[in-house]
């Protein structure tokens, strides 16, 4: 991935789940959405986060 300089496509696709937060479950505007990606690509997007500010430990 660091050589190439590419995301691996299988990690680009994610699940969108709706969470309810308010009022009225038939309105959609009710919802909020979240995104479930892969495991890999997760952690890799917070060691990037924690790098770019300053938190690696």
């Amino acid at each position: 991935m660091f050589q190439l300089g590419q995301w691996p496509s299988s990690w680009k696709h994610s699940a969108v789940c709706p969470i309810f937060i308010k009022k009225d479950p038939a309105e959609y505007t009710n919802y909020r959405p979240i995104s479930l990606t892969d495991v890999p690509s997760m952690m890799l997007e917070t060691q990037i986060a924690r790098h770019m500010t300053g938190q690696i430990q």
